[in-house]
């Protein structure tokens, strides 16, 4: 039987503010674009020298875009996604800090929970979605986008339209 693993708990709340926490750490608390790239290439192996970056070819992921592995502490980035977000893809953008998510709440050491496939979880107990919300609010955290248009949001965060407005829902 496949299994999903369930998280400990997290408000959208509490994630935002630990995006929040994340950026001033890295230097970036006040920017409205998130130099993605640079962080993950430059501004964490300066603060964990244990982190790895790499950059498989897309027949070597099995149809993955990237992930994170707190096994190895390695974050791999499908080349074709990599090159992309080099050039400011917004999609690629939000793939590479969904993985961050994970980096920074989904440690080895994250007490997680294995369920049946097809169980109900909460979605404040799914990685996936604390992921996605770290993502949202580490590119677009709310205190900068207020007052904004997502068509504003977009440009300046470099991020698509539709995350920009569903960011807009949550500022």
């Amino acid at each position: 039987m496949t299994t999903r693993l369930m998280a400990p708990p997290l408000s959208r709340n509490a994630i935002e503010k630990f995006a929040n926490y994340v950026r001033k750490e890295l230097g970036i608390g006040k920017d409205l674009y998130v130099p993605i790239i640079s962080i993950v290439e430059h501004i964490i192996p300066q603060i964990d020298d244990t982190f790895q970056i790499d950059t498989p070819y897309e027949n070597e992921m099995l149809g993955e875009y990237a992930n994170y592995c707190p096994q190895t502490n390695t974050l791999s980035i499908r080349q074709d996604v990599y090159l992309a977000a080099c050039n400011d893809d917004p999609r690629q953008r939000f793939t590479i800090a969904h993985e961050l998510g994970h980096y920074f709440m989904h440690d080895e050491i994250t007490n997680f929970s294995r369920c049946p496939s097809n169980a109900y979880i909460p979605s404040y107990r799914d990685p996936e979605w604390q992921a996605n919300v770290f993502a949202s609010s580490f590119l677009m955290p709310k205190d900068l986008i207020r007052g904004m248009s997502a068509s504003e949001i977009s440009t300046s965060c470099k991020t698509s339209l539709q995350s920009a407005e569903i960011a807009l829902k949550y500022a």
